[in-house]
């Protein structure tokens, strides 16, 4: 999930930064070619990265799964995604004409940058970070749970040892009223205690690695 969002983050960066590329190659004609190379490398890291938001794309990691699922419950927009795709249209056109040392209108395509395709990008970003808050609060419910479940179980535990040592008390008491006779009958008492004594040693443990 942080991974499609800073992939979101790099889509912004990398569309500004073609378009002085593109301003370059127009303005320093010296070293138009040089601007156009970058230019080239620009856009490419662009499509790969936006092909994780384009649905029909076959990539199939975690990443583009996630995107996918977001689209199609309607948590980012269609329309937002179809900014992606004219802006890597459009930039590809004007790739391909200043290879052939054409002019673009780098103006228009600056204009598009900087209000439609920048708000379209801010608000799948704001999509996939109310995704990831509401991802938190339903794992932080579960742990919650989880943890009611061990500490009513502790607590069921704690009862059965209590119950454990009242019995091997009792045990201790009527062995010794049997005098000689009980002696077989104190070394089960002896047993009892020592289960007694490891079930409240478990159930400590365990309710100290509850409360961490």
């Amino acid at each position: 999930m942080a991974n499609l969002l800073n992939q979101c983050a790099k889509l912004r960066m990398l569309s500004h930064r073609a378009v002085m590329w593109m301003l370059l190659a127009e303005t320093d004609p010296d070293r138009a070619k040089q601007h156009v190379v970058e230019l080239a490398k620009t856009l490419g890291l662009f499509q790969n990265i936006s092909d994780l938001l384009i649905a029909h794309t076959h990539d199939d990691t975690n990443t583009h799964r996630l995107a996918k699922s977001m689209i199609s419950r309607g948590k980012i927009q269609a329309s937002d995604i179809q900014f992606i795709s004219d802006f890597r249209q459009r930039s590809s056109m004007h790739l391909t004409a200043l290879k052939q040392s054409q002019s673009v209108d780098v103006k228009a395509l600056a204009l598009f940058v900087s209000d439609p395709l920048l708000n379209a990008l801010n608000r799948i970003a704001q999509a996939i970070s109310d995704e990831i808050t509401a991802m938190s609060r339903i794992t932080q419910a579960m742990n919650d749970k989880k943890n009611e479940v061990i500490l009513r179980s502790i607590y069921e535990l704690e009862k059965s040892t209590q119950m454990v040592v009242m019995i091997a008390l009792n045990a201790h008491i009527e062995a010794s009223r049997l005098g000689q006779a009980g002696d077989g009958f104190k070394q089960i008492v002896k047993e009892i205690q020592n289960l007694s004594d490891h079930m409240g040693k478990v159930t400590g443990a365990l309710k100290l690695e509850v409360e961490k």
